[in-house]
């Protein structure tokens, strides 16, 4: 109710989340729409059907990045590693193949893939999911708290 005089919390986390989640998926869409567009001659998916796989098929790992699809991954403590395989092809793909192009409307749309991914990845790289909590602030057992650490 907007009513309400009570401040609503928001988890931060959740919120980064939703984003990383969001950029993720847009970057997919991005990149498929860039690889169909007819510019400045024929689609990229007839012309490089090799490549275009390649770069879909890496977009696709990284959404492992995202902590809805890493709870139904087996090894979802892997996932941020899985995320980080996929955005590394994406940019091999943008490397050498959008670049040369980069110019043009669809070098425009093929850029802003990999950006949104990147963020996504960045987003969501060990938030929720199976992989636990990004880091532990105060590990037990450390080697500093004395004789009984040691031995």
């Amino acid at each position: 109710n907007f009513l309400d005089d009570e401040p609503r919390t928001r988890d931060p986390r959740a919120r980064a989340g939703a984003a990383g989640a969001g950029l993720a998926l847009a970057a997919v869409v991005l990149l498929e729409v860039g690889m169909t567009t007819h510019g400045g001659g024929a689609a990229l998916w007839p012309r490089i059907p090799l490549w275009c796989a390649f770069a879909t098929v890496c977009a696709v790992l990284a959404l492992a990045a995202i902590p809805g699809v890493r709870r139904v991954l087996p090894g979802g403590a892997r996932a941020s590693a899985v995320a980080a395989v996929g955005l590394a092809g994406v940019a091999v793909f943008w490397l050498l193949v959008v670049l040369p192009v980069g110019n043009t409307d669809r070098g425009f749309v093929l850029t802003a893939a990999p950006a949104c991914l990147a963020a996504g990845v960045w987003l969501t790289a060990g938030r929720g999911g199976a992989s636990g909590p990004a880091h532990d602030p105060e590990p037990s057992g450390s080697a500093t708290e004395g004789p009984a650490a040691v031995g």
